[in-house]
C-alpha cells in the first residue's frame, strides 16, 4: 500500500463516522431518547443544578 492508499481510508472512515454521529442525533435510540427525556426532566425540576 502507498500512502495515498493510507490517506483515501482513513478519509473514508471518518466521513462514515461523521455520517453515522449525525444520523444517530437524527434518529437516536429508544435508550438515548429515554435518557434525553430525564435529563430534560431532571434540567425542569432542578435548574439550580446546572
Amino acid at each position: 500500500m502507498q500512502l495515498e492508499d493510507y490517506f483515501n481510508i482513513l478519509t473514508h472512515w471518518l466521513e462514515w463516522g461523521q455520517k453515522r454521529r449525525q444520523e444517530q442525533r437524527r434518529n437516536p435510540s429508544p435508550v438515548v431518547r429515554n435518557l434525553m427525556q430525564l435529563k430534560a426532566e431532571k434540567i425542569t425540576l432542578y435548574p439550580e443544578n446546572l
